[in-house]
């Protein structure tokens, strides 16, 4: 069993894709109405991102499906 990655963002996309905006963690969190630990904890791969949270970090950060 595999997730698409396509449908399932990493912690390391998501980092590349806030750097390449030239976002801090502050910035992001703040755009994403999370914490900064949050989103240090998602780029970490800490847990699973929910559904919303990564249609909404797609958006933020124009990331395509």
């Amino acid at each position: 069993w595999k997730v698409n990655q396509k449908e399932k963002l990493s912690g390391s996309d998501i980092n590349i894709a806030r750097l390449q905006k030239k976002l801090s963690h502050r910035a992001l969190a703040a755009r994403l109405g999370k914490s900064q630990s949050w989103i240090r904890d998602v780029e970490k791969d800490r847990f699973q991102v929910n559904v919303d949270d990564q249609a909404l970090l797609r958006q933020v950060l124009n990331i395509p499906q």
